[in-house]
């Protein structure tokens, strides 16, 4: 993937991320969160908190689904050479 198009996935989820959280939508930005995490960008430490804290307001099965989802998400676009 060529640099301009990663670091637009990267803002694109990142920004998302930071809207999902601010709204209280916390299952959306925790699917975010785990689609950043599986295509290996990194998220702002300052947002982990709030991460951390949507993370405790769900069932480890849950959680779970959610990296999976990511995962399966991060590999998709990476066969396809896409974002």
């Amino acid at each position: 993937m060529p640099a301009e198009a990663h670091d637009e996935q990267q803002r694109y989820l990142l920004d998302g991320l930071s809207e999902s959280l601010a709204r209280g939508h916390y299952k959306v930005a925790l699917r975010r969160y785990f689609m950043l995490v599986a295509r290996e960008f990194g998220v702002p430490a300052d947002i982990q908190p709030e991460v951390e804290q949507a993370a405790s307001r769900c069932r480890p099965e849950e959680l779970q689904r959610m990296a999976d989802s990511g995962r399966a998400w991060a590999a998709m676009v990476s066969r396809r050479g896409s974002w």
